[in-house]
Order: structure tokens, then C-alpha cells, then sequence
């Protein structure tokens, strides 16, 4: 008698059968839309934030693993079902820490640039923004806003100023007050610092300048490269409604221009508080 082919195939499916039975997972998994299944959605249109050629190869599943991530870190803190969670933006990011630009006090960092997203989920009337790394193995969750933070405002052409001439490394424009003074600092490559105000009628007084070492501009140069000014180009930070008698200041590097109003300036972003920081450091030296 000619041995039958199916009783194997018979018997591999019983036993996958009992498995499934004992396990309690079904052989067919019912497809329905999901919170999960957007976020992956939401996250797969967006491209890799990296912008090293390795990673093209980065898994399929990292966008998933991200949501996953975000989803069980808002439902341990506020107990909302993940059912009720919908990611409704993604953004590649470049965050300059190896804590996402967040870190906590007393914390170190490393000081290496880490490729990833901001994501941010709503649920009902409540919404959380996260910044991740690439595959969501670090998700960290933004400070909420409140009345005195802002959205900061984008400049328009006719506000910004000239580019930078050649070999200048950085320029700080401050304008306003009840004075209305204006003046103007520039760092140039060669160590020189030159300083200067706008008179009334618009010419500059006789500049002044002052020379720094290599010694002093050399960490300042290096805070610069590190605060990857350029995903804050053009963007400018109002003063609160309200506000009297602040001033306006305006940095320029050589890959952005940044606006901001001095009375809030401790609600900056951390990479600009520090390139503020160490400009003053600089300033106070002369």
C-alpha cells in the first residue's frame, strides 16, 4: 500500500492546534485599525532621520517599537488606555545629547549627536509631545507648555539681517529698551571682537575692538558646533504679552539666524540658553 503524504501535514496541524489552544493565541489575528497601526503608519512616511547611509538598513519595526514605547510611558503615567491614543505628528529629529536635549538635574549626557523623532499623541482634550531615539529604546516626554512659553514665530524676510561676511564666526545684534539703543558685536575668526551703536540716524559709532586668544575662542567655537544652531533658523521667541522695556536680541552663526526677546530668556531652548551663556562668558572677558 502506497504510504499517505497528508498524515504528517494532518499531524502538524493538530499540534499547532494544541498550541495555540494551550496558549490561548488564535491561528488568525483579526486586522482592525489601531492607534499602534497609525502611529507605525504615521512614522514609516516620515524619512530616516539619519542621515547615515547605514541606515537604510535599519529595521522595518522601529517605527513600531517607538509608538510601542511612547504609548506604554503615557499609560503608566496617566492610566489612558492605549486604545485611546493617536499619534497626530512625527518629525525626524537630530537630537544633540544622548539624552534628547532633556536632560534631568545632575544628569551627564553623552555628548554625541543621536538620530530620532518627535512624535506627539493626543487623547480627548490631553496631548503629549516625546522625543525618541531611532528605534524608541529612549523616549522622553517634553515639559508641557504653559501660559508664559510660547511657540516661537517665524521670521520673515524683510526682518532678517545681512549674512555674515567672511571669516566672521558669530554676531549678536541688541535692539529696544525704552532708549531704543541699538548696537552691535561681532566675533571675528582672527580673535578680533568688535563692538559698536547705532546713532539716531542710523550710522554706528566708532568701533570698538578687542582682541581674544585662540584659548578663548576656541570652546565657544566648539559650543557652536555642538548647539547645531541650524534647526532653530529664522525662528524668533517673542516677549510675553504685556512685557516692557526688554530687549531684542538677534544672533546670527554661520548656518542660522535666531531671534529673541531678553525676558525670556531662560524658557529658551537648552542649546541656545548655552550658546548665550557662552557668549556672555565671552563678552564679561573684555
Amino acid at each position: 500500500m502506497r504510504p499517505s503524504h497528508s498524515a504528517p501535514l494532518l499531524a502538524a496541524i493538530a499540534l499547532v492546534g494544541a498550541l495555540s489552544l494551550m496558549t490561548g493565541m488564535p491561528l488568525l489575528q483579526p486586522v482592525s485599525a489601531s492607534p499602534l497601526k497609525e502611529a507605525s503608519e504615521l512614522l514609516n512616511q516620515q524619512s530616516d532621520p539619519s542621515s547615515d547611509p547605514s541606515s537604510n538598513s535599519r529595521p522595518k519595526m522601529a517605527p513600531v517599537l517607538v509608538s510601542n514605547a511612547i504609548f506604554r510611558d503615557i499609560t503608566r503615567r496617566s492610566g489612558v488606555s492605549r486604545q485611546a491614543l493617536q499619534v497626530v505628528s512625527v518629525e525626524p529629529r537630530t537630537w544633540q545629547d544622548g539624552c534628547l536635549g532633556l536632560a534631568d538635574s545632575g544628569t551627564l549626557c553623552t555628548q554625541v549627536l543621536v538620530p530620532g523623532w518627535r512624535v506627539q499623541v493626543k487623547a480627548d482634550n490631553q496631548t503629549w509631545v516625546y522625543r525618541s531615539d531611532r528605534k524608541g529604546t529612549v523616549v522622553k516626554l517634553e515639559p508641557p507648555t504653559n501660559a508664559s512659553q510660547f511657540e516661537p514665530i517665524r521670521l520673515a524676510d524683510n526682518e532678517l539681517p545681512k549674512p555674515l561676511d567672511r571669516g566672521t564666526v558669530f554676531r549678536v545684534i541688541t535692539s529696544g529698551g525704552f532708549a531704543g539703543q541699538t548696537a552691535q558685536t561681532v566675533l571675528l575668526a582672527d580673535g578680533r571682537l568688535l563692538h559698536a551703536r547705532m546713532r539716531p540716524n542710523g550710522t554706528y559709532s566708532p568701533t570698538k575692538v578687542y582682541r581674544l586668544s585662540p584659548q578663548q575662542i576656541q570652546p565657544f567655537q566648539t559650543l557652536l558646533d555642538h548647539a547645531h544652531l541650524e534647526q532653530f533658523d529664522r525662528l524668533s521667541y517673542p516677549a510675553s504679552p504685556g512685557s516692557a522695556d526688554f530687549f531684542t536680541i538677534t544672533l546670527t552663526s554661520p548656518s542660522a539666524t535666531v531671534q529673541y526677546s531678553d525676558s525670556v530668556q531662560n524658557q529658551l531652548p537648552e542649546p541656545l540658553q548655552r550658546v548665550i551663556q557662552g557668549w556672555q562668558n565671552i563678552a564679561q572677558s573684555n
